[in-house]
């Protein structure tokens, strides 16, 4: 279907992708002509790119190790429940063993070259991350946040018994536990912090306006019957540098990766030779 360089994407390659690409969920057959199609430039070009990082890997000498090969292929059989079960996959895959460890042997190269040219520059010392911490000062904000407890019902005459509950001295947890309708009741009602926007329109004036250990009168919102108890407030406040750098480092190595990487392949496919192979055949 493809030629990159030289180097052939076959049909059975591309028709494998797009199997791995379709939901689970899907059932394959009723997939629209447009969907499939979709789903089958999707897969070329994830082979071409593939291809070009594989043949660019070589080139600057990047190859997996036969140790790192043996661990996977090791690790790959690991994954059946039995020897029969791993050989009826190699034939409905094509493959030998032969075939799936040079397999093997690409995709561990095209991982290093990846490593190589996007994951490791990427890497942001702790200065780094501290002249980004100081310039960007408004990023760690944290907005002031409720710790609430929930009583939900679909009638208010459920939701009334459990504030009367309440009023007479019960515990807020055990109400929630016993009248609750929400996935809330197994934990006592208990919803974990909220800050705003995370609430009906209807809960969060009255969640930010309690006091803390207060419980609020009956609210009605969305078709259902609530009442909230306030466990904590925490003030808004801005993050210390300590609190924000395991996130900060994972967000923007990640975004730095993912830059370096789409240059890396923009680069490749701008002077690539890359036939597409049709009925009327183009290239490009």
């Amino acid at each position: 279907v493809a030629r990159v360089y030289g180097a052939e994407i076959t049909r059975g390659q591309l028709e494998e992708t797009i199997e791995q690409m379709v939901p689970r969920s899907s059932y394959h057959g009723a997939l629209s002509e447009e969907r499939r199609e979709q789903y089958r430039e999707k897969a070329l070009e994830a082979l071409i790119t593939t291809e070009l990082q594989y043949q660019d890997a070589i080139l600057r000498g990047v190859t997996a190790s036969r140790g790192d090969v043996k661990d996977e292929l090791k690790r790959l059989r690991a994954s059946f429940r039995s020897s029969m079960e791993y050989k009826i996959w190699l034939q409905r895959a094509g493959l030998d063993e032969d075939g799936l460890k040079k397999r093997i042997e690409r995709e561990l190269t095209v991982r290093a070259a990846i490593a190589g040219i996007a994951e490791g520059p990427a890497r942001m010392s702790d200065e780094a991350l501290q002249e980004f911490y100081t310039a960007n000062p408004g990023m760690f904000l944290e907005p002031e946040s409720v710790s609430l407890r929930v009583i939900s019902a679909a009638s208010e005459k459920t939701a009334g018994q459990a504030l009367a509950a309440l009023e007479g001295g019960e515990d807020f947890s055990l109400v929630a536990s016993r009248l609750s309708e929400d996935d809330f009741r197994d934990k006592g009602g208990d919803a974990g912090y909220v800050r705003k926007g995370m609430l009906y329109p209807q809960l969060e004036p009255v969640a930010f306006a309690l006091r803390k250990g207060e419980v609020s009168n009956l609210i009605q919102a969305e078709g259902s019957w609530f009442v909230l108890k306030v466990e904590d407030i925490r003030p808004a406040r801005k993050l210390t540098f300590a609190e924000a750098r395991e996130k900060l480092k994972r967000d923007l190595e990640k975004k730095k990766s993912r830059e370096l990487l789409e240059q890396w392949v923009d680069g490749l496919r701008a002077k690539a030779e890359i036939v597409i192979v049709s009925e009327t055949t183009d290239s490009r």
